[in-house]
This record gives structure tokens, C-alpha cells and sequence, in this order.
């Protein structure tokens, strides 16, 4: 099946922490309401976060991707990708899980990222760096949203390329406080083979935050840590995947 990584990238500086949690805490309730607002009419999706787990494994605090081309560019080139991203990823729970990995940084096809999910449509894992401070709950969603098959609104098209970072969507390419989901999103979310229940006994999703630590022992500390944000710049990249259709009211 073909994929493509989509990431969520943005330039950032933060206050460095010690990766000692056991506990990792999130804002259940704020990704309730944005799986579960308007726009899903009668079937709401419940955010369940599974107990977090802990992955002493330091070589994966930073994680990387890189691409290179071989053949013609203009010929079906081929394209290869490099880096230990998908390491961590297969670290994580099977489908229908979602892995959410913290680490300490994320650097995506040379550009520092603030979060990567495994594809559009595609795969059940992403990554994000922590701290996220105020726009956690906002990227924890972004991310979900690629996995369920949802890519970015406002992108560029040709022939200018030009991307609205203003779009009010939890798609936006940038992270701007707007949380909305149109109707044609929430179809292709209940497309989606991570999404699991039914009609009749309500929808949900379940979310496992695995932080990546120095060790196996970690100390309980609560997230979102304090830290300094600064963004520069984003981009996005995104591949098609498939799913399953499930039945479900939006009246």
C-alpha cells in the first residue's frame, strides 16, 4: 500500500528537561470535545488514553527521516527513505491503538519538526517533542486527524503553491487555535480502521502516550512541562492510505 509520511513541522527553542516521567497526562476532556463537537451530529468519538509506558531506549530520543531520490526525476523516480523513525514506531501497540511517542526532538527531511505522524490513512503511530505548553491538545488532534485519513486544509495548489496558515481547521498547517472538522473530515474518520465501536454502543478511539527515556526508571512528572516555544517556520508532506467504511449518524 503506498504511504507517505505527513509531518506537522515547525522551528522551535525550548527550556531542556529531563525525560523522568511514569505518568504522562493528557488533556483527555479537551480531545473529547474536538472528536466529539458539532460537526459528528450523534456519534461522537471518545478519546480513551490508555495507561502511558515508558521505552528506555535513549537512541530513539531524537528521531530523524530522510529521503533520497535514485532514477530519473522525471521518470517514476524511486524513493528511499533513511533515518530511525520507523524504529521507534515499530516499538508501539498494534492497530487499533494509536502510539502517541514523546521525545526530545524530531527532525524530518532536514527541517525540525514538532510532530510526525506514519502516514495519512496509514499506520497508527506519531511523535511529538515535548513540551508542547498551549498548543498540545491542538497537535495531539493534528496528528490523530492524519493517521484517521485527514490531510492538510489550506495546502498550497498550483500554480502558486500558496498555503492559508489561517484556515479555521484543526488541519491547518500551523497550529493557530482553531479546532473545527468540516463534514466531508468527519467521513473519512469513520473510514478509518483505528476507529472502533459502533453505533449502537458509541465510538472511540484509543490513544497510548510511550515516552522515550534514558533509562528504565522514570519519576512521575506531569505533562505539559514548562518550556519555551518560538516558531519560525512549517511544512507538510502527505501520503494516501486506505480504510474501512463504518456506519454512523451525522444528523
Amino acid at each position: 500500500m503506498k504511504r507517505l509520511l505527513t509531518v506537522f513541522a515547525l522551528f522551535f527553542a525550548v527550556h531542556a528537561q529531563a525525560a523522568t516521567i511514569d505518568a504522562v497526562i493528557l488533556d483527555e476532556a479537551a480531545l473529547d470535545a474536538i472528536y466529539g463537537q458539532s460537526s459528528f451530529g450523534q456519534s461522537p468519538i471518545d478519546i480513551r488514553v490508555l495507561p502511558a509506558q515508558t521505552l528506555a531506549r535513549p537512541d530513539l530520543l531524537s528521531v530523524r527521516l530522510d529521503f533520497s531520490f535514485t532514477g530519473s526525476p522525471f521518470n517514476s523516480p524511486q524513493i528511499r527513505e533513511t533515518g530511525n523513525l520507523f524504529d521507534l514506531f515499530a516499538l508501539g501497540d498494534p492497530e487499533p491503538v494509536i502510539n502517541l511517542f514523546l521525545v526530545d526532538s524530531i527532525r524530518a527531511y532536514g527541517q525540525f519538526a514538532f510532530g510526525i505522524a506514519e502516514g495519512i490513512g496509514s499506520g497508527n503511530s506519531f511523535a511529538i517533542t515535548r513540551p508542547l505548553l498551549n498548543v498540545q491538545d491542538e497537535v495531539i488532534a493534528h496528528e490523530i486527524g492524519h493517521l484517521l485519513g485527514l490531510e492538510h486544509e489550506g495546502q498550497g495548489q498550483p500554480p502558486f503553491f500558496e498555503t492559508n496558515f489561517d484556515i479555521e481547521n484543526l488541519m491547518s498547517a500551523i497550529p493557530n487555535g482553531h479546532t473545527t472538522l468540516n463534514a466531508s473530515q468527519v467521513e473519512t474518520i469513520f473510514n478509518s480502521v483505528l476507529l472502533q465501536g459502533a453505533q449502537d454502543t458509541g465510538f472511540f478511539l484509543e490513544v497510548r502516550p510511550i515516552l522515550v527515556g534514558e533509562a528504565a526508571e522514570f519519576a512521575a512528572v506531569p505533562l505539559p512541562a514548562s518550556g519555551l516555544l518560538l516558531i519560525f517556520s512549517l511544512f507538510g508532506i502527505g501520503f494516501l492510505g486506505g480504510g474501512r467504511v463504518k456506519g454512523h449518524s451525522s444528523g
